[in-house]
């Protein structure tokens, strides 16, 4: 008998959130806690693609609309690009539901240094900025806030 239901990959179980606050890092990637080997995070803003509206920002050279965005700041600012956080842009980090999603990055707990990153900082306001230069909300009041971060791939969650 052949089954009609379509095959459903099994997701890796984790006790790590989805989720952190900006002022709540998580451990670096791979470090035993309590919950186990610390997985990837990512520190970003996150967007509905829609809200990418103008024709100058078409969804496949958003990346390279926030790194050039970044990178003019930077001048502008006369600040090396290698003494600051790389910016960039993912897509779909869930793998399964969030195909309509940008994460306008700015670190990651594969690096040290993002870690200690604070609100206010210069890494995170000129990441900020650039990714305010790209976005374009519907409704022209809305503050994107501070980042969060975002645990990167296909987890079920289980509570401890």
């Amino acid at each position: 008998m052949t089954s009609t239901t379509p095959f459903m990959a099994r997701r890796r179980k984790t006790r790590f959130p989805t989720t952190r606050p900006f002022t709540d890092p998580p451990a670096m990637l791979g470090e035993r806690v309590a919950e186990g080997l610390t997985p990837t995070y990512i520190l970003a803003w996150k967007i509905d693609r829609r809200e990418l509206c103008s024709a100058s920002k078409l969804y496949r050279f958003v990346d390279s609309e926030y790194e050039r965005c970044w990178l003019e700041r930077l001048e502008k600012e006369d600040i090396e690009p290698l003494s600051v956080s790389r910016v960039w842009v993912d897509k779909c980090i869930y793998q399964d539901d969030d195909y309509d999603t940008f994460y306008f990055v700015l670190g990651t707990n594969h690096i040290k240094s993002d870690l200690a990153l604070k609100p206010g900082c210069r890494d995170v306001r000129l990441a900020k900025a650039a990714f305010l230069d790209v976005w374009d909300p519907f409704d022209k009041t809305t503050d994107p806030g501070e980042p969060v971060w975002y645990r990167f791939g296909s987890y079920e969650f289980v509570e401890s």
